[in-house]
């Protein structure tokens, strides 16, 4: 597993919908909640045997568990473009907006995207720039997640314009065609930003792709 899989299987057990399971288990075992619990659903099954046994009256919790059932397998069965259209288009505006609302959809989408990754990344054909207050490498370095590049200049020299108003540094980082692997957003449906009226057209790139960046691949504006 890479790190960018390992990453985004990490996300599951950091969102509070999912209870601290990764996206795979939740959606091949379930997820149901109540009040403060939460159970899968052979431990929600295997809770409503030992209720039977005692007596209890287990009629309302098989029919959560029916309900949570159908639930989870339509989810299962959305076609992985719509979900990557979702997680994408969420992504650019922050990953915690992708797991606002359905536990189920939240961990539909981290798979989507693992799985995206994993199968049909694809290398730049054309540049690609990042404006940035470090070198892309450092950040790969730091953190497996997906890093932004550009394959617009000047969007990515209005990033390093902005990083250096912020924190005194910013330049923009170029990498070659064939560099790095990646999504290319709009590939996917997702309307690009503009950024002071330069469509950004912006690639999710894998950090493992990343090359060491020296200051004769970089530009100041």
């Amino acid at each position: 597993m890479s790190r960018l899989e390992h990453f985004f299987s990490g996300l599951g057990g950091q969102i509070n919908s999912l209870e601290g399971r990764t996206p795979e288990d939740v959606l091949q075992n379930g997820l149901i909640r109540i009040g403060s619990r939460s159970w899968s659903h052979p431990e929600f099954e295997r809770m409503i045997e030992e209720k039977h046994d005692q007596g209890v009256d287990t009629s309302f919790a098989r029919d959560i568990l029916e309900k949570d059932r159908e639930t989870l397998q339509e989810v299962r069965t959305r076609p992985r473009d719509q979900l990557l259209h979702e997680g994408l288009s969420e992504w650019r505006h922050g990953p915690s907006q992708v797991f606002i609302g359905q536990p189920y959809r939240a961990a539909s989408i981290l798979h989507a995207l693992t799985g995206e990754f994993r199968e049909n990344s694809k290398p730049n054909e054309v540049p690609l720039y990042r404006g940035a207050s470090r070198a892309p490498h450092i950040d790969a370095e730091s953190s497996p997640k997906p890093i932004s590049f550009s394959e617009n200049r000047k969007a990515a020299a209005q990033f390093a314009a902005w990083r250096r108003k912020e924190t005194g540094e910013g330049a923009v980082y170029i990498a070659d065609p064939g560099e790095l692997r990646g999504l290319r957003m709009e590939d996917y449906g997702v309307r690009p930003m503009h950024i002071k009226g330069n469509s950004e057209a912006e690639w999710l790139v894998d950090p493992d792709s990343i090359p060491i960046f020296n200051d004769r691949r970089k530009r100041s504006r």
